[in-house]
């Protein structure tokens, strides 16, 4: 039950994340035209980055409290975020509600949906997490068709206040199904101590700062393509609303394919680490070549294409990272120190959204944007091989030296 539990909460938090591009292009072109696209991507963006940003203040809170209590908060913060949304009528009230109360709780619940899958695996870690994970994916695809019927039906406002009954819904049956394999009783049972709220010595782990900053660089460009390319099929090749809303739905679903075949993958010999370095470097020239393409030929069919592959490499190599992380470092410290990674992509999160609106309201065109979207997750991938080279090296030497591994 350990990885269903992952998997709805992943549904909530990261999907309805991820489905934002139906709601951003609601805001751009129905509700808000007035307004700046940079302004309208900080709602979705800040939310994003709060949901991984807190992650790194669970670590203790999960150990001291119990993963269950932990969920609990989240869902009530998430839930009130999402419903107080449906009743804001501006952007900055927007920014707060659904993107920072919101956000805040997507925070909140994200360890105990990524930490618990690991705790009950070892032999098919990558493939559990990667399930667990797929539930993001599959949420995205849910909330980009389901947000589109309701605003359509309903009103945007509406749609909010609905979506967050449904999600609360969801947290409870996943909730209510929790189990954790350690327990604070057994843990002070077998003495272990709490974790520090911040894991800072991982820091001084040569391995972990540059995968860390590895991290950091490629999200300025992962969610590019959800958050943009609605709005590039609505006034590039001219389709219908639902049809743009359709590419969002066709990308979250290839990201819940990716994670669980990706998490496949990476249990093989073709290994974790190569796993998400190849799938991040795909995410980049994915965007590079049928982007590109679509864009010249003013191409629907090529915009699906970008949304599948792109689900697919992009979605499927950010969902198992967790997996290089308990692999290299101790798994037994998972959820502090998945904590403390993820918040490498807080800036990127935050910024990386506004700099593409920004680059293509200054250049009036989408070249310049998937230049830099794409060279973002490509740059990152880079600096991952870096950090393979150094934790091989390591290992090389823990093997000659004492025997043991990294």
């Amino acid at each position: 039950m350990a990885g269903y539990h992952g998997f709805l909460l992943n549904f909530v938090d990261v999907g309805f994340t991820y489905g934002f591009g139906v709601y951003q292009e609601e805001y751009k072109l129905q509700e808000f035209t007035d307004v700046s696209a940079t302004q309208i991507d900080l709602i979705g963006s800040i939310c994003m980055a709060l949901t991984l940003f807190l992650g790194a203040f669970m670590g203790r809170p999960c150990q001291r409290f119990g993963m269950r209590a932990v969920s609990v908060v989240g869902s009530i913060i998430f839930f009130v975020g999402t419903f107080s949304a449906g009743f804001c009528t501006s952007i900055p009230t927007l920014i707060v509600t659904q993107g920072i109360i919101t956000g805040s709780g997507a925070g909140i619940m994200f360890v105990p949906g990524a930490a618990i899958p690991a705790q009950w695996f070892s032999r098919r870690r990558a493939l559990a997490i990667g399930i667990g994970a797929s539930g993001g994916g599959l949420g995205g695809v849910f909330w980009s068709l389901v947000g589109r019927l309701l605003i359509s039906r309903l009103g945007r406002e509406w749609a909010l206040r609905v979506s967050s009954f449904v999600n609360l819904g969801l947290c409870v049956v996943a909730i209510t199904f929790l189990s954790e394999r350690k327990t604070r009783q057994t843990r002070k049972q077998e003495g272990e101590k709490d974790e520090p709220i911040f894991a800072w010595k991982m820091f001084k782990d040569p391995v972990f700062s540059v995968l860390y900053f590895a991290s950091g660089v490629s999200v300025f460009g992962y969610l590019v393509p959800f958050f943009y390319l609605p709005t590039f099929a609505s006034t590039n090749t001219g389709c219908t609303p639902f049809l743009a809303s359709l590419l969002v739905s066709m990308m979250n679903l290839g990201s819940a394919s990716g994670r669980i075949i990706l998490g496949a993958i990476a249990d093989t010999r073709v290994g974790r680490f190569n796993t998400v370095l190849v799938g991040m470097c795909c995410a980049g020239v994915s965007q590079w070549l049928f982007w590109s393409l679509a864009n010249a030929r003013g191409s629907y069919a090529l915009s699906m294409v970008l949304a599948v592959v792109y689900g697919l490499v992009g979605g499927g190599y950010i969902g198992i990272f967790p997996v290089v992380l308990a692999h290299v470092f101790d798994h037994t410290r998972l959820a502090a120190i998945t904590g403390l990674f993820f918040t490498s992509e807080l800036l990127g999160q935050v910024t990386g959204g506004p700099i593409a609106g920004a680059i293509l309201q200054r250049t009036g065109g989408y070249y310049p944007m998937i230049a830099y979207s794409g060279a973002s997750l490509v740059l990152g991938s880079g600096l991952g091989w870096v950090a393979k080279v150094m934790s091989l090296r390591r290992e090389r030497e823990g093997a000659r030296g004492e025997g043991g591994t990294a």
